[in-house]
C-alpha cells in the first residue's frame, strides 16, 4: 500500500553540485570585492511515502502535524449508495514509520462540522443538518483509540468554535444572529449555555482556552449605546461565570480592541490582539493585556508605524517613501494612519515568551466571467443546514505577514515581515505557516505549487532562497498546484497531494496519494564569520 523512497545518492549528487557552483560564486565575489554575506543553503527531500487510492469512490488526503512526535494522516474514503464515509486514521512517526492505524465510519446522515486537537487528543465535532442531534469522536493520538459520544446542541444555529478542556467540550456560535456558547459534558453527554452571552448587542469574536487555570474565555464584541468596547468573559470548567472584564477605550485616542489570542506566560494569563479607532475591523496595532490578580488588567499598544520593521517587505524606495510620510505628519502634529484587516494565528510559546503571527489581507471582486462555483464542505461553512453550491465571487488576497516576538512579560522583542505576493484564498484561512528552529524563524507560504520561504534572525532576514517548486511525478515539467504544505517542525516541512500512476494494471489502483519530507538545510556559521 505504500512505497518508502530513499533519495540519499540523489541527494548527495545534488550536494556536491551545489557546493561547486557555490565555490564558483563566492570566489566571484571575493575577488570583486563584494561586500556582501550570502548563506549557503539548500532544499532537498528527505522522504516520500504513498498510499494508493482505492479507485472505488470519492477519497481525499489529510495531514495533522504533531511536531517532532509525527504526523496523523486521514484518508476519508466515500463509498456506496448512501455515500458512507470512512475515515482511516494513520499515525506515523517523524520518519514515516507506522506507529498504529484505526478505522472510524461516520454515521449515516451526520457530516464533520468542526476538529480541535490537544496534546492527547484528536476530537471531531459531527451534526446532523436540520436538527439538534451531535456526535463527538474522540482519538487518543497516542494509543489509536477511539471514542464517540452522542447528544444535543440546542439553540444553536451556527457553529464557529469548537475547544477541549478536560472533558468538557464547548460550541460558540450563534442563534437568530445572537452568540451562544454551549458546554457539552463527556460524562453524561448533557448541555448547557453559558449564561450572560446571548445578547443583540454582542458578536461573539473567539473562544480561548487558559488550561493551566481551568477557564474559558469568551470573546464578545460589544456594541452598547455606541459604544465599541471587547468584552472578556471567564468561566470556569463547570461553566460558572467568574468575571467579566471590559476592555473599553484607550486613553484619549478612542481605541478599541477588535480580537484577541491567549496564552499563559509567567504564570500569568495574557491576552494578544489587534485594535482598531472607532467601530470597524480594520486594526492599527497590536496590543497585549496582563490580566492580574483581582481581574486587574494592563495593556500596552504597539501600532503598526512602530514596529521596526512593519514595512520591510516593501521595496526599499515604498519603505523610504513611507518613513518620510510618517516623519512628515510627526512635524505637523497628525497621526498617521495604517490600517488593514488583519487575520490572527494561535499564539506559539518559546523559551522566551512567545511568537504573534498574523497576516494582511484584502478583499476583492471576481469578475462574474472568471467567478467559479464552490460547493463549501460543511466542516468549513460551520452551519447545520447542509451547504448549497453556490457561486463564489468574493476572494481574499493576503499581501504580507507578520511575526513578533514577545519575552514573558509581553515585552516586545523583535518584529519581522513577508511578502506574500497577495495570494489568494477562497475561504479566510491561514496561508502564512512557522516554523522555528533555535534562534531562527522560518516563515513560508505557497503559491501555485512555490513554497515561498524567508528565514528570520530576529530583526534580520539572513536568507530568502528560491522558491521549492512541488512535482508529483520525477522528471515532470508541470508543478503540482493543487498541492498542500504545511510547517512541522524545526527546518522541516511536510507536502502532499495526488499523482495518477501511469500503464496501471488492469484493476490496480490508477492512483495515490503522495507525502514529502522536505527540509531547508542551513549551515552552522555563514562566509565571513
Amino acid at each position: 500500500m505504500k512505497k518508502l523512497y530513499n533519495l540519499a545518492r540523489h541527494q548527495a549528487v545534488r550536494s556536491r553540485s551545489f557546493r561547486t557552483a557555490s565555490m564558483v560564486f563566492f570566489t566571484f565575489i571575493l575577488w570583486h570585492g563584494v561586500a556582501l554575506n550570502p548563506v549557503l543553503a539548500q532544499w532537498r527531500q528527505v522522504q516520500q511515502l504513498e498510499f494508493l487510492k482505492e479507485g472505488k469512490g470519492q477519497e481525499y488526503c489529510h495531514l495533522l502535524p504533531l511536531k517532532e512526535q509525527g504526523l496523523l494522516v486521514t484518508l476519508e474514503k466515500e463509498q456506496g449508495f448512501k455515500r458512507e464515509v470512512t475515515w482511516d486514521f494513520i499515525r506515523l512517526d517523524s520518519s514515516f514509520k507506522e506507529l498504529w492505524k484505526v478505522s472510524y465510519t461516520i454515521p449515516v446522515l451526520y457530516e464533520p462540522l468542526l476538529s480541535y486537537q490537544n496534546e492527547q487528543y484528536y476530537f471531531w465535532l459531527l451534526a446532523e443538518p436540520e436538527s439538534e442531534n451531535i456526535k463527538i469522536l474522540r482519538l487518543d493520538l497516542q494509543l489509536g483509540e477511539t471514542e464517540e459520544f452522542s447528544g444535543k446542541l440546542v439553540g444553536l444555529r451556527v457553529a464557529s468554535y469548537f475547544k477541549v478542556l478536560g472533558n468538557t467540550a464547548f460550541v460558540g456560535g450563534s442563534f437568530m444572529d445572537r452568540p451562544v456558547v454551549l458546554s457539552f459534558s463527556f460524562f453524561n453527554q448533557s448541555t448547557k449555555p453559558l449564561q450572560g452571552i446571548y445578547s443583540k448587542y454582542f458578536e461573539l469574536s473567539g473562544l480561548e482556552l487558559d488550561e493551566e487555570n481551568n477557564e474559558v474565555w469568551v470573546l464578545l464584541k460589544d456594541r452598547r449605546k455606541g459604544n465599541c468596547m471587547l468584552d472578556v468573559q471567564r468561566y470556569s470548567y463547570d461553566g460558572k461565570l467568574l468575571a467579566t472584564l471590559n476592555l473599553g477605550e484607550q486613553a484619549e485616542e478612542k481605541l478599541h480592541f477588535i480580537t484577541g489570542k491567549s496564552i499563559t506566560s509567567n504564570k500569568q494569563p495574557i491576552l494578544v490582539g489587534n485594535y482598531t479607532k472607532g467601530c470597524n475591523d480594520y486594526a492599527r496595532g497590536f496590543f497585549v493585556t496582563h490580566f492580574q490578580a483581582g481581574d486587574t488588567h494592563k495593556s500596552q499598544l504597539y501600532a503598526f508605524d512602530e514596529l521596526e520593521n512593519f514595512f520591510s517587505y516593501l521595496s526599499p524606495k515604498r519603505q523610504e517613501r513611507i518613513r518620510e510620510k510618517i516623519e512628515t505628519k510627526k512635524r505637523l502634529g497628525r497621526e498617521s494612519n495604517f490600517s488593514y484587516h488583519v487575520l490572527l494565528h494561535p499564539l506559539q510559546a518559546t523559551p522566551e515568551g512567545f511568537l504573534l503571527v498574523a497576516e494582511a489581507f484584502y478583499t476583492g471582486s471576481v469578475s462574474p466571467s472568471n467567478s467559479v462555483f464552490v460547493d463549501v464542505p460543511l466542516r468549513n461553512q460551520n452551519t447545520f443546514t447542509k451547504p448549497m453550491v453556490t457561486r463564489q465571487t468574493i476572494e481574499y488576497r493576503h499581501s504580507h505577514g507578520i511575526v513578533c516576538a514577545f519575552d514573558k512579560n509581553g515585552k516586545l522583542l523583535w518584529d519581522n515581515t513577508m511578502n506574500m505576493n497577495n495570494v489568494a484564498s477562497v475561504l479566510l484561512d491561514e496561508q502564512l505557516t512557522v516554523n522555528t528552529k533555535k534562534d531562527k524563524v522560518y516563515l513560508s507560504f505557497m503559491e501555485k505549487g512555490r513554497l515561498h520561504l524567508q528565514v528570520t534572525q530576529g530583526n534580520k532576514v539572513i536568507a530568502e532562497p528560491e522558491p521549492y517548486e512541488i512535482y508529483a511525478y520525477e522528471n515532470d515539467r508541470h508543478r503540482d498546484e493543487d498541492a498542500t504544505v504545511s510547517n512541522w517542525y524545526d527546518d522541516y516541512w511536510l507536502v502532499w497531494g495526488t499523482r495518477h500512476i501511469d500503464n496501471a494494471k488492469a484493476g490496480g489502483a490508477d492512483a495515490s496519494f503522495y507525502i514529502k519530507k522536505v527540509q531547508y538545510q542551513m549551515p552552522a556559521t555563514r562566509v565571513g564569520e
